[in-house]
């Protein structure tokens, strides 16, 4: 193997001078290169990069309209007269006369305005209605006033009772009477008519499991029964007067004392009971006659005997 060895490296072999000004000459050309390949990359300016297009936001698209549901053609074919039906429902106004029983297809009952008479008939020629609504638009204060004890008595199937718009603001008088004698009745609605100021609705509805599914107006007018308040919420006038938790019979109203003036009737004399009249003289017995010729009377086995006065007296010898 040949080494080639230039003069300059042969003058720097032969002075150690010189040959650490070669190396040092050399090591600033590496650090220089090395400089530029480092920085030149940085100054040579890049080609930008073009912005990329923003995409354009797709159009949302819009919901659709949910189609609204067609209401039923009317039914009439067995539908009474004066009524409109819809399927399961039956709404009869103001006139509706029915006098046969309702297709047990019929569920749902609105009577609107009907008579005491009217309804009568059509509750109960309605065994299969679930839901039955009494609505009243009419303003007399005599409408639905007292209500018969068996006016839901055939409805077997009746399950939810509404009562709504009574002039009154009042339910009618023997309601609780007909809730009792309504089958399998298990909730009522009220809806602005508050009961009466009494336990009776309570009682029914806690004896046949019935619950208001709406808030009920309170009671009123309660001081007039002489309870401590004039007006109790349901919840309330429940928990406190008919059903108190401390006892086991109802609250009773407090005793009002009045002040009532009673004319005492005039004493009648006794009546005296007549005396019976007293009963007749025992007539004295008839007299003996006497002897007038005062003759002694002789007896049986030598006897004699002396009449003295009225009275004879025999004298035995032996």
């Amino acid at each position: 193997m040949f080494v080639v060895i230039d003069n300059e490296t042969e003058q720097s072999i032969s002075n150690p001078s010189l040959m650490s000004q070669i190396i040092i000459e050399k090591l600033v050309v590496l650090l220089f290169a090395l400089v530029i390949i480092t920085i030149l990359p940085k100054v040579v300016p890049q080609e930008v990069e073009q912005p990329q297009e923003v995409e354009q936001p797709q159009e949302v698209e819009q919901p659709q309209e949910a189609e609204q549901p067609q209401e039923a053609e009317p039914v009439t074919y067995d539908c009474p007269e004066d009524c409109i039906c819809h399927s399961k429902k039956v709404n009869c106004q103001t006139s509706a006369e029915v006098s046969s029983p309702l297709p047990s297809k019929y569920k749902i009952l609105d009577v609107v305005d009907l008579s005491m008479p009217q309804l009568k008939r059509l509750l109960e020629n309605s065994p299969s209605i679930i839901h039955l609504g009494l609505l009243y638009t009419d303003t007399k204060p005599t409408v639905l006033i007292h209500t018969p004890g068996d006016l839901f008595s055939k409805m077997e199937e009746l399950r939810v009772l509404r009562m709504k718009g009574l002039p009154s603001k009042q339910l009618p008088f023997n309601f609780a009477v007909a809730v009792r004698n309504a089958p399998n009745l298990n909730s009522l609605m009220t809806f602005d008519n508050r009961m009466e100021c009494n336990c009776d609705l309570l009682y029914v509805m806690k004896e046949k499991g019935v619950v208001f599914i709406d808030n009920p107006v309170p009671v009123e007018d309660c001081k007039s029964k002489g309870y401590p308040k004039d007006s109790y919420s349901v919840n309330e006038f429940k928990e406190t007067i008919c059903f108190p938790p401390t006892a086991g019979t109802p609250t009773q109203p407090p005793t009002v004392k009045a002040v009532v003036k009673v004319k005492t009737p005039k004493p009648r004399p006794p009546t005296k009971k007549p005396t019976p009249p007293p009963p007749p003289p025992t007539p004295p017995p008839p007299p003996t006659p006497e002897n007038p010729n005062k003759q002694p009377v002789v007896g049986a086995g030598g006897s004699s005997g002396v009449m003295a006065g009225k009275f004879m007296h025999t004298v035995h010898i032996s």
